[in-house]
């Protein structure tokens, strides 16, 4: 076997490690992405594969807000070494020149897939497991996740059920193994996990499946079954539906009452989230074009929270005004360009890429909405590496772009 017959072999060996890893352990993933990323280095791509991520805009578009962050660390109101902190925990920004290197062919595109729908199965299995175990009083009936966050791992089952419905829909060989698989894990988001982020990632991703694969007959019927689906969460799904509830109570709940007064811990929750909100926007309100430097949130957030009378967090559970605070409009502008550069390019790609790239970013745009996204590890590393998974051929010629599911 030649040089580059072995490199080829390791590469796609590591996009399955890396997609296997990344929803199931921090430390782990992060050793196999490095171990990844040096073994696309040491193969030396062909210089075609390295012009075509010099023509991807979405490689353009995670640099560029990656090193205005990097740039911000120079006029941050924070300590140089907490922004120097929160700074690396968007590396998987710069990252993904070299994910899409490692993703660029389709066996190791395919290969990645394989093990990150193996990582949601684990989760579902643990999960399901959790809950068993909870029924039975073998374990705490409040834990929602085996591995950590079920609010990413909502968001990750979700897109494990659109990708195998895709594979159902393109696949005759495995159409029923595909579909099964893929209703199963529609299920459990549905009714075992009780992230609401992930509840609404479901029901988007459900929408885009239908707009993008059904006749124009089936519209009408399948809004309406995706809508008595949702509504179904209410009676079949009580702990989810508690903690849906409680958004609703907590917006009808005057402001400045207390985040635990009169409502469950659902209600609790969603309220102070809208007070972090609320009291983000005023302080992105202060430095509206460049922020306050990378790593400032903690700081400048928390220290007029204390003027204000207001609660602390080192959070706001939003990657938009995360980024907003610490970077200003400019670094929003740069988070929707990059948003913007992966839905336009997507028909760029194969149609199956396309479908699934779209999904990806409809994902990750809605997760950012209710939490810090590109700033968590898990979630921002997830989304990174699904990106990396079906955009490469968005920096090829149109001629040399593959018309085969990748």
């Amino acid at each position: 076997m030649d040089r580059a017959a072995r490199f080829t072999r390791a590469r796609i060996a590591a996009a399955f490690l890396v997609g296997l890893t990344i929803p199931l352990s921090v430390s782990v993933s992060e050793i196999i992405t490095v171990v990844a990323l040096a073994v696309v280095l040491l193969e030396r791509p062909p210089r075609a594969a390295w012009v075509a991520i010099a023509r991807n805009p979405v490689v353009w578009a995670s640099v560029a807000l990656f090193v205005l962050l990097t740039l911000a660390l120079a006029y941050t109101a924070a300590p140089m070494n907490e922004a120097l902190r929160i700074w690396q925990k968007y590396r998987e920004l710069a990252y993904l020149p070299l994910l899409l290197l490692l993703c660029r062919d389709r066996f190791a595109a395919r290969a990645g897939l394989a093990g990150f729908l193996l990582a949601v199965l684990a989760i579902i299995v643990a999960n399901v497991a959790l809950r068993v175990l909870g029924a039975f009083s073998l374990a705490p009936l409040h834990r929602y996740s085996f591995f950590g966050s079920y609010i990413v791992e909502g968001v990750l089952i979700a897109l494990a059920s659109y990708h195998l419905a895709i594979e159902a829909i393109t696949n005759p060989r495995r159409r029923y193994y595909a579909a099964a698989a893929a209703l199963v894990a529609l299920l459990i988001g549905l009714y075992v996990q009780v992230g609401r982020t992930g509840y609404v990632v479901t029901i988007a991703l459900g929408l885009l499946l239908l707009f993008q694969m059904a006749p124009r007959r089936w519209m009408v019927p399948g809004i309406v079954l995706i809508a008595v689906m949702a509504g179904s969460v209410f009676v079949i799904a009580p702990d989810l539906a508690g903690r849906m509830s409680g958004v609703v109570s907590a917006v009808d709940t005057p402001q400045g009452q207390a985040p635990n007064s009169g409502g469950n811990a659902a209600t609790s929750s969603a309220g102070a989230r809208l007070r972090f909100y609320q009291h983000a926007l005023a302080v992105f309100a202060r430095h509206p074009v460049f922020g306050t430097g990378t790593g400032s949130f903690n700081t400048v957030y928390n220290d007029q929270a204390a003027i204000d009378n207001q609660a602390m967090t080192t959070n706001p559970h939003d990657e938009f005004l995360m980024i907003g605070i610490q970077t200003g409009a400019v670094g929003v502008l740069l988070l929707l360009a990059f948003f913007a550069a992966l839905w336009f390019c997507a028909p760029r790609l194969s149609p199956i890429d396309a479908w699934r790239g779209r999904a990806a970013t409809l994902a990750l745009a809605i997760s950012c909405l209710f939490n810090s996204s590109l700033l968590d590890h898990v979630d921002g590393h997830s989304y990174i590496f699904q990106i990396a998974l079906f955009y490469f051929a968005a920096g090829l010629r149109e001629d040399q772009r593959p018309r085969h599911d990748v």
